[in-house]
This record gives structure tokens, sequence and C-alpha cells, in this order.
């Protein structure tokens, strides 16, 4: 998705630091419709942190939901199962 790929462009270009990275993008779907994933890993307070963001275009704007957590418990499986919940949420038509 091209607006993924572009939001994972433009935070790099603000995020690559040595405690922060936009580690990329791919397409994906949420709620059925076409969505882009986007992977950050930063620090806070010292602490590893990933942050997993899918953006979600639609006819008024763009959904973007986040979901933030230690580095170490984003697991394949902990990772799997957001984007789980996330594709099998109900969003407003549009």
């Amino acid at each position: 998705l091209a607006l993924a790929a572009s939001y994972a462009a433009a935070l790099a270009n603000r995020l690559d630091t040595p405690t922060a990275k936009v580690l990329g993008s791919e397409a994906t779907t949420v709620a059925g419709r076409p969505a882009g994933l986007v992977r950050i890993d930063f620090e806070s307070a010292d602490q590893p942190v990933r942050a997993l963001q899918w953006l979600v275009p639609t006819a008024g704007g763009v959904y973007l939901l986040t979901g933030v957590g230690g580095r170490e418990g984003f697991a394949p499986e902990v990772e799997a199962e957001l984007g789980s919940i996330v594709r099998s949420l109900t969003l407003p038509p549009g």
C-alpha cells in the first residue's frame, strides 16, 4: 500500500536515530479493507519498545490503529495475534 510506504519513509526520515528506527512496512487488510502495517522500534525511559501501526484509508480520512509494547514481548506469535484482532475489527462504512 503506497500510503503505508510513504508514511514509513516519512517516519524513517524523522526517527532514524540510534534509539528509533522504522523497520519497514507491508500491505495487509483491516476489516476486509486494504491497509498498511508499519513496524517501529524505539526506546522509552531507556526501555526497548516496538510499535505496530495499521493505516486504513477510507473515503473520509485514514484510521490509524497502534499497538505498543516492550520489544521483548513482540514475539512473532504476539504480533500475529495482534494482526488477527485488527483484521477482525468492524469499521464504519466508508
